[in-house]
């Protein structure tokens, strides 16, 4: 992480600090997961997770006295709200451990290569970002480490 955004931007950021924490619990869990076989489905498995997570996450806004009004949610906030729940997070998570279980974790990390792919093309349609020469060779060396690390030896 400190290579990707540099030194400056985590001397101050708590923010950044959370997202390394939450890269290092997700990589935990790939590896504690992939030991120890949860003899429910993956699906199963995911819901536990997020659930527990979420009563972590309630105690941590309950110690530091956060308060949170859900009256004010409007329809489209609940929307959301329930869209990263269920295809963003259950979803996501639940096919990871799924991809995980099927093909280990050597090939299913691979493909994680395909998020700044996509994001860079989903930006450049929805957000008009421009195409320039540096990601179109990023997406095809992209597309090759993908082609490199599936290919039978």
């Amino acid at each position: 992480m400190i290579v990707c955004l540099g030194l400056e931007s985590v001397k101050g950021g708590t923010g950044l600090f959370y997202a390394f924490l939450g890269s290092i619990c997700w990589a935990v869990c790939t590896v504690v997961s992939k030991r120890f076989v949860f003899d429910k489905d993956s699906w199963v498995f995911t819901g536990w997770q997020l659930f527990l997570g979420a009563l972590f996450m309630l105690l941590i806004a309950w110690i530091r006295d956060e308060k949170y009004n859900i009256g004010d949610l409007q329809v489209w906030g609940w929307v959301w709200f329930i869209w990263l729940i269920l295809p963003a997070s259950v979803g996501s998570f639940g096919l990871w451990f799924s991809a995980l279980r099927q093909g280990g974790a050597t090939l299913a990390s691979g493909f994680l290569f395909l998020v700044p792919l996509f994001s860079t093309i989903f930006s450049i349609f929805t957000l008009h970002d421009g195409l320039s020469i540096q990601l179109i060779i990023g997406g095809c060396l992209i597309v090759l480490s993908l082609f490199l690390l599936n290919r039978e030896y």
